[in-house]
C-alpha cells in the first residue's frame, strides 16, 4: 500500500517536471507518460529484477523469523552435555562456591586461598579441548561463563596478596596509603565477582530447561 503510493506520487512530480521543462500543460505530459513504448526485453528485464528482490526479501524474513538454534540431540550428545553440565556444577563450581564469591566483602578482609580453587580448575579444565557443549546454546552460555572467569583472575592476580596463614587479601595498607589504588582494585573485583555470579546462574537455569536435570 504504502509502496502503491510512493510510485504514483514519483510518477505525479515526474510528470509535473516534464511539463514545465517542455513548456506543456500537465494532462498532456501525463498522456504522453501513460502511452510511451517499452520494448518488452526491457519490460521481462524489468519483471526478472523485481521478482529476484521480493524473492530476496521474503526469504531474509524467513530466514530471520527462524530461530537461530535448530540443534536436535540425540542420546549420546545429549548425555555428553549431561555430562559436562554436571561436572561444571557438582564438581567444579558449586552454588556453595558461587555464594561465597557474591557475598564476600573483598574491601581488605582476608580470605583462605582455597576460597578460589574452584575457579582456579574451572579456568584449567575450560582450556581443554572437550570442554564445550554440543547445543550452540548451552555453548554460548558456557562462553561467557568461560570469560567472566577469566576476567576475574586476571583482576585477583594484581590485587590480592599473601598475607600468611593461607590466607590473601587486597593490601589493608593501600586503603591508608593508596585510597584509590584500593577502592578501585575492590570495585573491580566484586564487579568481576558478581559477573562471575551471574552467568554460572544463567547456565544453570538454561542447561537445567534444555537438559532436564
Amino acid at each position: 500500500m504504502i509502496s502503491a503510493a510512493i510510485i504514483g506520487l514519483l510518477t505525479i512530480l515526474y510528470n509535473i517536471i516534464i511539463a514545465i521543462i517542455e513548456n506543456i500543460d500537465f494532462i498532456t505530459a501525463f498522456n504522453e507518460f501513460w502511452t510511451i513504448e517499452i520494448p518488452l526485453w526491457t519490460l521481462i528485464l524489468v519483471l526478472a529484477f523485481v521478482t529476484v528482490i521480493i524473492t530476496i526479501n521474503s526469504l531474509k524474513r524467513k530466514h530471520e523469523s527462524t530461530p537461530e538454534n535448530k540443534f536436535l540431540y540425540d542420546e549420546n550428545s545429549i548425555n555428553l552435555d549431561k555430562q559436562l553440565f554436571n561436572k561444571i556444577r557438582n564438581e567444579l563450581i558449586t552454588q556453595e562456591n558461587i555464594r561465597w564469591l557474591k557475598i564476600n566483602n573483598f574491601a581488605g578482609f582476608s580470605f583462605y586461598a582455597d576460597k578460589l580453587q574452584p575457579f582456579d580448575k574451572f579456568e584449567y579444565e575450560a582450556k581443554k579441548s572437550d570442554f564445550e557443549f554440543l547445543n550452540p546454546e548451552i555453548e554460548k552460555v558456557n562462553i561467557d561463563l568461560k570469560h567472566s572467569v577469566e576476567n576475574l583472575s586476571n583482576i585477583l592476580s594484581g590485587n590480592i596478596f599473601s598475607e600468611g596463614d593461607n590466607r590473601l587479601s587486597v593490601p589493608s595498607e593501600w586503603e591508608v596509603e593508596q585510597p584509590e589504588r584500593f577502592w578501585k582494585a575492590v570495585d573491580e573485583i566484586h564487579a568481576a565477582s558478581q559477573n562471575v555470579g551471574n552467568k554460572y546462574d544463567e547456565l544453570i537455569k538454561i542447561g537445567r530447561r534444555i537438559l532436564k536435570i
